[in-house]
């Protein structure tokens, strides 16, 4: 009998022992899977990947996670954004990445932004790659590059068309409209593609919501000139009749032009505040930092600069100036002389503004006509002889295009930073006063100071004409 119950404890104890060590076993899973951000009773990453179930997610596929797509589950696309498979082929998986905080007005501390550690990026989906150094800079840069080498190689075909047309080559003529047509069909079809990413990561961001209704717009007509383009192109018309053909199309295609400069302008303006809110900007690749066509800074190049200064010296101690540059009536250059010598006359214009400028200050290239001089240290008089000296300068000069020369001015407007300013409101100032100076007439300075811009008293300056060869490549 002794025996028995000797033999009964054991085993209790050995059961006992082993239900111990089970549970022990059971709770550090159970722990290892929440410490690994897995729920319990999911499967886990490498069983999904061997085929089993994936993990619950409420966020689709290349959604921010703090978007406000993702809190409906699903991207909004704006009217001008293709919808369709397209936009779901489209789709690239991006990292998360935490929003910049909303509340916080202008751009981190230069230090804390240092040291800022980004996710890993993924690899590249239908040649977007994510996260360098966000999947947004990667989307923007591709539209872009996709609206700026359409418009490089219809410049290139608008020269063509123009030498056919003087030289009244019929068959020439034909096979520049066939690579119109061409290059149209790729564009329009990459174009989609960029365009539907574009609308999942932005097109539902309120501080966006100016700049998306410019970038519809101008999409809009871009749109219709495609289309008017494409009819003249594909028309059938009397071999007799080539020369009217060749100034229709030479008509269209100066106004695609100038639908394709609103299109980059209005995707510059977007990059520029994405990267300022998504505070990327410092980190932002050439492709979009420099102006392939002069050699000068972009917009985001002009933009960084800017906010550096103002990090810098955020109580306004030290004087700042601006002076916004802008080729008057630059469409009408397109059509009477060819895409190819109006990005001839940036390129001069850009020359010129670096050889006047040198050290006083950083000079962009801020829109497709238009440059920007950020003068530090510097006064308003000291802005306003400058930019007379650069209007009087270009006016001086004689453009050569071929045969032809080509009447250049320019219109200037200028500021200076207040106490009071944000880098918004010191550049709307500039604008208002360049807008004043364009509406006058052109070839004029305006300078605004207090409550309205006023127009600046031509100075009286030593001036000497110059003649200079122009022949423009790279889109304008």
């Amino acid at each position: 009998m002794a025996m028995f119950i000797i033999i009964f404890v054991l085993l209790v104890a050995v059961v006992n022992l082993a239900v111990g060590f089970g549970l022990a076993v059971y709770l550090g899973q159970r722990h290892r899977q929440a410490a690994a951000g897995i729920e319990v009773g999911s499967t886990s990453p490498r069983a999904a990947s061997a085929g089993g179930a994936p993990a619950a997610t409420s966020v689709p596929a290349g959604i921010p996670p703090w978007s406000h797509a993702a809190d409906s589950g699903s991207a909004s696309v704006p009217p001008w954004a293709p919808t369709g498979t397209a936009a779901a082929e489209s789709a690239v998986e991006a990292p998360p990445e935490p929003p910049a905080d909303e509340a916080a007005a202008g751009l981190p501390d230069a230090d804390a932004a240092a040291e800022e550690k980004r996710p890993e990026a993924p690899a590249a989906e239908n040649g977007i790659p994510a996260g360098e150094p966000a999947a947004s800079e990667a989307v923007l840069r591709r539209l872009w590059e996709n609206v700026a080498g359409y418009h490089d190689r219809l410049g290139k075909i608008d020269g063509e068309i123009r030498a056919r047309a003087r030289n009244g080559d019929a068959r020439g003529m034909e096979s520049a409209l066939q690579a119109f047509r061409g290059i149209t069909e790729a564009y329009l079809e990459e174009r989609q593609t960029a365009w539907s990413r574009f609308a999942e990561l932005h097109g539902d961001r309120e501080d966006l919501g100016d700049l998306n209704r410019q970038l519809d717009a101008a999409l809009e007509e871009e749109g219709a000139r495609v289309t008017q383009a494409g009819r003249v192109a594909g028309g059938t018309q009397p071999t007799g009749d080539l020369e009217g053909r060749c100034q229709r199309m030479i008509a269209e295609t100066s106004r695609l032009a100038s639908a394709g400069r609103r299109v980059r302008d209005a995707i510059e303006g977007i990059s520029a505040r994405v990267a300022c809110h998504d505070r990327w900007l410092d980190q932002a690749t050439e492709v979009l930092r420099e102006d392939r066509l002069t050699g000068l800074p972009a917009r985001l190049g002009f933009e960084a600069e800017l906010a550096r200064w103002w990090r810098h010296d955020p109580h306004r101690t030290q004087p700042l100036a601006v002076v916004l540059v802008e080729v008057d009536h630059y469409a009408r250059i397109d059509e009477q002389h060819g895409m190819e010598a109006g990005s001839g006359v940036l390129q001069v214009l850009a020359r010129i503004l670096r050889e006047e400028v040198r050290e006083a200050g950083n000079v962009a290239r801020c829109a497709s006509c238009r440059f920007a001089i950020l003068l530090p240290g510097k006064l308003v008089r000291e802005a306003v002889e400058l930019a007379e000296r650069i209007r009087q300068v270009v006016e001086s000069t004689h453009f050569q295009s071929s045969e032809e020369e080509i009447q250049v001015t320019t219109s200037c407007g200028i500021t200076a930073a207040g106490t009071e300013d944000t880098s918004d409101s010191f550049l709307a100032r500039a604008e208002l006063a360049l807008r004043e100076a364009k509406g006058s007439g052109g070839n004029r300075t305006y300078c605004h100071e207090g409550k309205y811009p006023s127009p600046v008293v031509p100075i009286n300056l030593p001036k000497e004409d110059s003649f200079v060869a122009i022949g423009g490549t790279g889109p304008s």
